[in-house]
């Protein structure tokens, strides 16, 4: 099987939270909001606890490694409740390990909701996969393939991993999410498209852009088979990406 990147220069992850920090009362009452979906589809989301047995925790000495992966997937079911960006618990531990906790209110950050809906029934069909790891730690390659194991498995870890087409699974990742995403894409021959992201945001305007123009139509390309005019067809606004199979010089 043929496995393909595409290294986007200075671009980040599609989805990106405004946090707005303000050194006064008035960040409590501060409200966040994630982007609005750009597909034609709803979202549901899923939270997956993983337990990898064969691999110990480096953040927890003597206990196993445990990944928390949130599945989102296409759904025509659009009623329930809005799925939360992050809880309390993970809002207040995030603003602390960036050093703006006291700044930024933990409460109202954790207020922000995804566009998914928690524990929406998925629409029929199979569909691609792409894993998004965060940028905020190490050991991401291999919490991947774990994540492909269990999904895959004869007794899969995800209630509806039936939907997953395990031929046109992709990873895409930014910073150290970046550099797991390139080492699972050239090791696992599972996975069959790949988006490291090569470096920093850009300034302004311009990451938004190159997200949308590039990251999903080079995954339409390689995972759903739809062509693509990459990366000739960019608006000139668009810096230029590269795209090339694993192995090529």
């Amino acid at each position: 099987m043929r496995t393909t990147f595409l290294a986007v220069r200075r671009a980040v992850a599609a989805a990106v939270l405004t946090v707005p920090f303000l050194a006064s009362p008035a960040a409590a009452a501060t409200q966040f909001a994630l982007p609005e979906l750009t597909g034609s589809f709803a979202a549901g989301r899923d939270v997956v606890h993983l337990v990898d047995s064969a691999r110990g925790d480096p953040w927890a000495p003597g206990n196993p490694r445990e990944p928390m992966v949130s599945m989102f997937y296409p759904t025509a079911d659009q009623r329930g409740r809005a799925s939360p960006y992050l809880t309390v618990t993970e809002a207040r531990l995030f603003l602390h390990a960036q050093r703006v906790d006291g700044i930024v209110d933990a409460m109202a950050f954790s207020g922000a909701r995804t566009t998914a809906v928690t524990a929406a029934r998925p629409r029929h069909g199979r569909f691609p996969m792409v894993v998004l790891p965060p940028g905020l730690a190490d050991h991401r390659a291999a919490d991947i393939s774990f994540l492909i194991d269990r999904l895959t498995a004869s007794r899969p870890a995800w209630r509806h991993a039936c939907h997953v087409d395990r031929r046109r699974i992709g990873v895409a990742g930014h910073s150290i999410g970046g550099n797991a995403a390139a080492t699972t894409t050239a090791s696992d021959r599972r996975v069959r498209a790949g988006v490291p992201d090569a470096g920093s945001p850009l300034p302004g305007t311009r990451t938004a852009p190159v997200a949308r123009a590039h990251v999903p139509a080079f995954f339409d390309q390689h995972l759903r088979g739809v062509p693509q005019r990459l990366p000739d067809g960019r608006p000139r606004t668009i810096p230029r990406s590269s795209s090339r199979r694993a192995g090529d010089p």
